[in-house]
């Protein structure tokens, strides 16, 4: 029984609709059920006529038919008696409250005043690691069934019982943070759900803890150090037969196949270990890649005493090794190995920064923020990484800013005068990673550390010896590391931080907040008073003065994007500038540039100011003012980011370096309409200068790096040619399944050309599609290479199939990657359309996937800025770009696609190329030969379709 937290009374409301939008859809029914004492002591449930057709969708989610809707009554006639159903003095609750809310107001104009208490936004700050908070999602992991599945009255009590779980599960929580909770939520004085934390508060007895002490000191593992001896090679020959039929592998997998190719792997990575060689291995779909390098890397690591690093591109397969694999590897070897995951900073919570949110929330968080952060704050208690993807602001698109309150990089860190140190999330992974044999982390981190100054504390540990799973991606992520960026979202980050607006005019940010405290007083005399107060003041003008010149100088490069024909992209190249042609945008550029080193000189002021109040004894919880530290730090970083933002707002727009490439590219209205890049044009020198030359042993694996039999185009992308010959070696594995049998791969030319005129290609092979995928019935993938012709098939696909069941995923119309990956796993008639991220990295095994289609040939745009000037650079050596560079580049994406279907010796299924340039072109053959089976033609679709169903069947 859920405790009396709340008026005696409530009701549990969920409505049917024939969308989503209150002024233009429709309530098809309400259901509802009345809470009181206890039990459950009324119900409501009515279908309502919409008056409209019901969307094909809607009878598919709801099971509710338009025979059902028959004879029914309108809303204008069931609302009144809703109305009167709903007891006086009680409380609403819903799932996505304000949805249901906003339809029963649009159908009760001023009558329905029902204050509505929302599960879905309790469930985030009740269960905030889970995956999705959906109803149909909580029902099920909860066992919360009580009924048929988005029905109204089923799923009115679906989130009462919801309602009921999570009051238990917040009374088993710290009276310190069910009072931090409602205190954060306070301003929220008409939303029930700060009353209900206010009335858990009262409830709740004090367990005699701070919030604070919710906080544990966290592990410090003993430091690693580094042997100066020569190393003990291992023999090669043990792998075979660890890795063999009678190995400790086949006893502990089941259904474990022993695979010669992934035996040679390991052997050559042990082998490059041994010898301090590089290696680069490609090893194919199904060969076990990631034991290929794990087995030696372990191995080698235990008995030398020293780590080894794996990166990843992905966080995923980061995850899968650290979670999965090695614990999987060490108990096939019965081993107790120290292994650790690391992230970049911003990957992790600042509890220092958290805490300061918490003391500080009305000058430091809109009205909006505060949930969110209620969510991440018992997340943050119970974690054990800190790693903030695990909570409800992580990797969210629309709480990016909050998550940079929460984060904290270098320039923020207080290092060792953090008065959380031992706390410290990012810290205790360090740590652990110092003491690690295997550490697992990503490209974004090995790449942003090679570059870094001294300047700034390394997150990986000193380690010789690193192997780079999914290698082909290493050119795109060392590329946007040494990117120089020139938008208005940065710079206004950094002054948003500082000083900013909120609603209703009031000022928040780091200098309100510090103004706030000056003026309470402060310790020291008035002198440094006075002086903080005016540098204080004084940054806060500065930060207003720029709002002007700021959006003034990119609404000059947007002009530069507009000269002659209108494009989204346009290289900067002084070479070319005509007289006067820049003249504005260099006038508009020095106005902000003198506007942010008033910033940055009242910022200098201001941090000086703050060291003369005093030292750490006036710090802390019980000083006048315990943020000092923080105020100090703060504006101090936010100076250096000016500065930093200034440098390249000046080397961008002189585009003077020949090895970068310099551009102006169009941005969202809110972004300026315009933003600037410098990026490196090859990153190949680099790598050899910091990676090779200083590891003793690089390995590079992927199960594409070759294109024509060759790892010749990715070594040279990489500088992996620049390694001495005897210090290289390399190896290309095939793969063990049998594609000749598992897979049925077909070109249909009956489509015309992706860029042919006469026809429409988009619109031929979307009704194309249709027939496909009523054929599988779902079970379908499609990947394309622009988001434009993505939409416009989903266009199509949905018309053509909107009398049938195959639903219809597709990537930025139907949610996160994320989102619609496990949405097409669960659901056996669905299709999921992808654009560039799905090419890669997206495993579904078995009948889920039985139908992969590549749209078209996957070319990098040849007018993007970096790739057209990695081609002029090829052309001024003599090389054919086409050649040498777009079509390898083209191949091996092309073969990540093709990847995505057989990803188990028992998978089977149809790929269709729809670019029928694979055999018209000359480029063709290319593709043609990295496949793993042969190509069949098909030039009429009834034959085509007949194919699909005879090899399916």
């Amino acid at each position: 029984m859920a405790p009396r937290l709340l008026p005696e009374t409530v009701v549990a409301i969920d409505l049917g609709t024939t969308g989503i939008n209150a002024y233009s859809d429709h309530i098809i029914e309400i259901g509802a059920v009345v809470w009181h004492d206890g039990e459950i002591v009324d119900r409501f449930s009515e279908l309502v006529d919409p008056e409209i057709s019901l969307p094909a969708t809607i009878v598919r989610l709801t099971g509710i038919t338009p025979a059902m809707l028959k004879g029914t009554r309108t809303i204008e006639e069931v609302i009144p008696d809703f109305l009167d159903f709903l007891p006086e003095h009680s409380v609403g609750l819903a799932h996505n409250a304000s949805f249901d809310a906003s339809f029963l107001r649009r159908a009760a104009p001023g009558l329905f005043k029902l204050p509505m208490l929302d599960t879905l936004r309790l469930s985030g700050i009740c269960f905030p690691t889970l995956p999705s908070h959906s109803l149909a999602f909580l029902k099920g992991k909860f066992d919360l069934a009580t009924g048929d599945s988005h029905r109204a009255l089923a799923d009115a009590e679906c989130a009462l019982r919801l309602w009921e779980r999570m009051s238990e599960s917040f009374r088993q929580m710290s009276s310190a943070l069910l009072r931090a909770i409602a205190q954060l939520l306070s301003p929220l004085r008409s939303d029930p759900m700060w009353r209900y934390f206010r009335d858990l508060t009262e409830e709740a007895e004090s367990d005699g803890r701070q919030l604070t002490d919710l906080f544990p000191n966290r592990p410090a593992p003993k430091r690693r150090k580094l042997p100066e001896t020569e190393f003990t090679p291992l023999p090669p020959e043990d792998i075979a037969a660890l890795l063999g039929p009678d190995g400790p592998f086949s006893q502990q997998f089941a259904g474990y196949e022993p695979r010669d190719e992934q035996v040679r792997m390991a052997i050559a990575v042990q082998e490059a270990l041994n010898e301090e060689k590089h290696l680069l291995v490609e090893a194919g779909t199904g060969v076990g890649k990631s034991f290929g390098y794990l087995l030696p890397a372990l191995r080698w690591s235990l008995a030398n005493d020293v780590p080894v690093v794996i990166s990843t591109n992905t966080k995923n397969l980061q995850a899968q090794l650290f979670e999965k694999d090695l614990p999987a590897l060490a108990s096939a070897l019965d081993v107790e190995p120290k292994t650790a995951l690391i992230k970049g900073r911003r990957n992790y919570l600042c509890l220092r920064k958290l805490l300061y949110l918490l003391r500080n929330p009305d000058t430091e968080l809109e009205r909006k923020e505060r949930p969110p952060v209620a969510s991440v704050l018992r997340w943050a208690v119970d974690s054990e990484t800190g790693d903030i993807s695990e909570s409800v602001v992580g990797d969210r698109a629309r709480l990016r800013d909050l998550a940079s309150k929460l984060t904290s990089i270098a320039e923020e860190c207080q290092g060792p005068d953090c008065p959380h140190q031992r706390r410290c999330f990012l810290q205790a992974a360090r740590r652990k990673a110092l003491a690690a044999d295997l550490v697992v982390a990503n490209h974004a981190v090995v790449m942003s550390e090679l570059d870094a100054g001294e300047q700034r504390p390394p997150v990986l540990p000193p380690h010789a010896h690193i192997i780079f799973d999914e290698a082909h991606n290493l050119e795109s992520v060392a590329t946007n590391g040494l990117a120089h960026e020139v938008s208005l979202r940065r710079i206004r980050f950094v002054l948003n931080r500082l000083w900013r607006t909120g609603r209703g005019k009031k000022k928040r940010g780091i200098v309100p907040t510090l103004l706030r405290d000056l003026e309470k007083g402060i310790p020291g005399d008035d002198e440094s008073r006075e002086l903080a107060l005016a540098f204080a003041k004084m940054l806060g003008r500065a930060v207003e003065q720029t709002q002007i010149p700021l959006p003034a100088f990119f609404t000059e490069l947007a002009t530069f994007l507009r000269q002659g024909r209108p494009v989204s992209e346009r290289r900067i190249r002084p070479e070319r500038r005509l007289a006067g042609q820049w003249d504005d945008i260099f006038a508009a550029k020095e106005t902000m540039l003198v506007a942010l080193a008033a910033v940055a000189q009242a910022a200098d002021g201001l941090v000086e100011a703050l060291e003369d109040m005093g030292g750490e004894e006036e710090e802390g919880e019980d000083a006048d003012i315990p943020d000092l530290a923080v105020f100090r730090k703060e504006v101090w970083a936010s100076a250096v980011w000016l500065r930093e933002f200034t440098e390249d707002v000046e080397l961008v727009l002189r585009a003077e370096n020949p090895e970068f490439v310099y551009w102006v590219e169009s941005a969202p209205p809110a972004q300026g309409d315009a933003r600037a890049w410098g990026a490196p044009i090859h990153v190949g020198e680099l790598l050899n200068e910091k990676l090779f030359a200083r590891k003793k042993t690089v390995v590079f694996t992927s199960a594409t790096l070759s294109v024509g039999g060759t790892m010749d185009f990715l070594k040279g992308r990489l500088g992996a040619d620049l390694v001495p010959p005897e210090r290289r070696r390399e190896l290309i594995l095939g793969t063990p399944f049998d594609y000749s049998q598992q897979c049925l791969v077909m070109v249909p030319t009956f489509l015309p050309e992706p860029a042919e005129r006469d026809r429409d290609y988009t619109a031929e092979l979307g009704r194309l599609l249709a027939d496909v995928f009523q054929r599988t019935e779902g079970r379908g993938m499609a990947l394309f290479t622009s988001h434009e012709m993505l939409r416009r098939a989903a266009g199509v696909l949905q018309h053509e199939l909107s009398g049938s069941e195959i639903r219809i995923l597709a990537q930025g119309l139907s949610g996160s990657r994320e989102k619609i990956t496990r949405q097409f796993k669960d659901d056996f008639r669905s299709v999921l359309l992808g654009t560039h991220s799905f090419w890669e990295g997206v495993d579904v095994v078995g009948e889920t996937l039985s139908c992969l289609v590549l749209a078209r040939l996957p070319f990098a745009v040849f007018t993007d800025p970096v790739i057209e000037a990695r081609c002029e650079r090829l052309e001024a050596q003599g090389q054919n770009p086409f050649i040498n560079y777009s079509i390898p580049h083209a191949v091996i994406r092309f073969r990540q696609g093709f990847g995505r279907l057989i990803r188990h010796r028992s998978d089977r299924g149809v790929i269709i190329i729809a670019d029928r340039r694979i055999v018209s072109k000359f480029y063709g053959q290319y593709f043609r030969d990295a496949m793993p089976t042969d190509l069949q033609v098909c030039h009429d679709p009834i034959t085509f379709l007949d194919e699909i169903d005879e090899f399916l069947a």
